[in-house]
């Protein structure tokens, strides 16, 4: 594993209760490839290394393995780390 791209979120409800995961990098300019933002192509796909999130918009990608998310349609429930 890379270690080079590892971030660590720290979770914040009320201020990012209305962000996919995917929109919360982005305003902090960590930038994670993309393009349907639906939860059709799997490109945002990247591995949860701690923590956990939830879908608010069920993935239809089938690329994804265990500990992968999505980042376009979840949202951190709690402190994740992830590896870019």
């Amino acid at each position: 594993m890379d270690h080079k791209n590892i971030v660590s979120f720290y979770y914040q409800h009320n201020k990012y209760k209305h962000f996919s995961l995917l929109e919360i990098l982005e305003k902090y300019q960590i930038k994670i490839n993309f393009q349907c933002r639906s939860g059709y192509c799997g490109v945002c796909k990247i591995t949860l290394l701690k923590g956990q999130i939830k879908y608010y918009r069920e993935p239809l990608a089938s690329c994804i393995n265990n500990n992968e998310i999505l980042s376009c349609c979840c949202i951190p429930v709690e402190n994740i780390k992830l590896n870019l």
